[in-house]
């Protein structure tokens, strides 16, 4: 969509719509819709960022409230929706109601009284921006509120497509004390809520450090506002239809809050490039059979034409549970990892990694992400960065949805993984894997061995059917599989998408 700079936009003006002529035309943007019926808009994640850039400076600090108001500074003023002339004319997209659900967007949330374009943005590049190709949000996607098309579609456009997207973006934990937001979080996939930590100067930043809740202070659903107390009703019943209570929505939420919290553990990132040259992670050799591994991997081994260097139980043997003076520390060049405390980890660049300790080895790892021209200058593996004998060690493990769903890249090691327990925990946060399989693995060595042999189960059998060394620990991951996807089926109905769809 184009329309004019507002600066010389009257009353009246024109609207194009690519590749949709037909809605050419004169049009009120205070009550017409650009949007023909039965349709939407996403805007495209990458035009977000610059559209928002290239307002002034005074549009961008203005709450939406301001914003919307047609008696706003004159020439930065503009009815809610009719933002497209700060984007270019390819930023949107119309979709038919009925298609929403081919698309991944991420639905964003936010004030109109005390947040801002300005603060949105500060926030999404902070954390490096959404992994979702397309976004939308009512003040840019929709028209202005009194026209006929959001008396007709708005209980598609703010009760469905919150359900339909990938990702939600809540900006402020403030947010949580409002009944509609809890509505969105309680259909969510993948949600993200910012915190203090995230947000410039400013009324947003002001009103969360005065309002912002925490695990310890969050007043439950019962204490939410709600401007039409007549819809309190009807929102306790979707959240009780898909958890099961209030109670039991409110725990998630708690858990939610503790994930994405400024305050946590401390954290270790390893660079990518002495992970990418470090020889002894990288020296293949012929791998020899060991007394612990699985039947399967002592048959492929067995051969012995199988090459590689050491898997991650290798590591754990030889390098942090062994008597001999080497630790995790020798393997790497000097300065190779950072420490940072867990606010500054929640925004860094970093990439994450889902495989198996026991069936893949790390020269296998290494040879494929050098293909792959990874794009951070950090990643985060348990391995290597989380310790092993640490008494805090499940501090850090508590807040894997956080780890995995923070990071920049994901990178997923073969369909083998699909079995692991612990491994759709990580998948259960992930928000734009890549999944590397036999086209990328070594045919030489052990993990591709593993993909292609006849007893490796690589499609997804469910959560349910995953294997967990310690069968206790099921219940702890189901539970962060339904905080992260509301349910374990719509999990696995994601799942089952992925590993039939990518990777052939």
């Amino acid at each position: 969509c184009t329309l004019p700079h507002p600066k010389a936009a009257p009353r009246r003006t024109y609207l194009r719509i690519k590749g949709m002529p037909a809605l050419v035309g004169e049009f009120d943007t205070h009550s017409c819709s650009p949007i023909p019926p039965g349709h939407v808009l996403l805007l495209r994640s990458e035009a977000l960022g610059t559209g928002i850039e290239s307002m002034p400076p005074v549009a961008r600090q203005m709450t939406f409230s301001e914003l919307v108001s047609k008696d706003t500074f004159p020439g930065v003023g503009f009815p809610k929706g009719m933002v497209a002339p700060f984007f270019d004319k390819d930023a949107f997209v119309v979709v038919a109601q009925d298609d929403v659900h081919k698309y991944r967007f991420a639905w964003l949330t936010h004030a109109l009284d005390y947040s801002s374009l300005g603060d949105l943005a500060a926030a999404l590049k902070g954390r490096g921006w959404t992994r979702a190709p397309y976004v939308g949000f009512g003040f840019l996607c929709m028209p202005p509120e009194d026209s006929d098309y959001v008396k007709k579609h708005f209980d598609f456009v703010y009760t469905e497509m919150p359900k339909l997207a990938s990702e939600l973006h809540i900006f402020g934990t403030s947010s949580l004390k409002r009944a509609w937001p809890l509505f969105e979080l309680a259909f969510s996939k993948r949600p993200i809520i910012y915190t203090a930590a995230d947000f410039p100067e400013g009324p947003l930043l002001q009103h969360e450090r005065e309002n912002g809740v925490t695990t310890e202070s969050y007043g439950g659903f019962a204490s939410a506002d709600c401007t039409v107390r007549s819809d309190i009703d009807g929102i306790k019943r979707s959240i009780e239809e898909i958890h099961g209570s209030v109670e039991v929505f409110d725990d998630k939420v708690r858990s939610l809050l503790s994930w994405q919290s400024d305050s946590g553990p401390q954290m270790r990132l390893l660079r990518v490039d002495a992970l990418l040259n470090c020889s002894v992670l990288t020296t293949v050799q012929k791998m020899q059979v060991s007394p612990k591994m699985s039947d399967v991997v002592k048959s492929i081994l067995s051969s012995g034409d199988t090459l590689g260097s050491l898997t991650s139980h290798q590591v754990l043997a030889d390098y942090w549970n062994s008597d001999a003076e080497s630790s995790v520390d020798t393997l790497f060049r000097q300065g190779a990892f950072v420490d940072l405390s867990w606010s500054d980890f929640r925004k860094a660049s970093y990439a994450v990694l889902t495989y198996g300790w026991a069936t893949i080895t790390w020269s296998d790892i290494i040879s494929v992400l050098k293909e792959a021209r990874m794009g951070v200058e950090y990643v985060w593996i348990d391995i290597f960065c989380l310790g092993q004998n640490a008494t805090d060690k499940m501090d850090v493990i508590e807040r894997s949805p956080a780890i995995y769903g923070g990071a920049k890249e994901y990178h997923v090691f073969g369909k083998v993984v699909a079995s692991r327990g612990w491994c759709t925990c990580e998948l259960a946060s992930a928000r734009n894997p890549v999944l590397h399989t036999t086209g990328a693995l070594p045919s030489n060595g052990l993990a591709h061995k593993l993909e292609v042999h006849p007893s490796t189960k690589t499609e997804f059998q469910g959560f349910e059917l995953a294997e967990f060394f310690d069968d206790s620990d099921r219940a702890k991951v189901r539970k962060m599989i339904e905080t992260q996807n509301f349910s374990v089926a719509n999990f696995d109905a994601e799942m089952r998408h992925f590993f039939s769809i990518f990777g052939k």
